[in-house]
C-alpha cells in the first residue's frame, strides 16, 4: 500500500469511528463509509468531484 492509500484509509476509519483493535478489513471500512465496497478512495473522490461539477454547470 502506498503512503497516500494508508493515510486515506486511516481517515476513513476515523470517519467511521473504527478503531485498530476492531480488526476490520479495508474493504469493510470502504463499505461502511461509502456503502459501495468495490470503489477505491480515489474513484469515490473523482465521482464526488464530477457530481459537484455537474451541479455547478447546471447552475450557470
Amino acid at each position: 500500500m502506498s503512503g497516500v492509500s494508508v493515510f486515506a484509509h486511516r481517515c476513513l476509519q476515523r470517519i467511521a469511528d473504527i478503531r485498530w483493535k476492531h480488526h476490520v478489513s479495508n474493504a469493510e471500512v470502504r463499505h461502511h463509509v461509502f456503502s459501495l465496497s468495490d470503489n477505491s478512495v480515489g474513484f469515490s473522490i473523482l465521482n464526488h468531484g464530477l457530481r459537484w461539477l455537474g451541479h455547478a454547470l447546471r447552475m450557470s
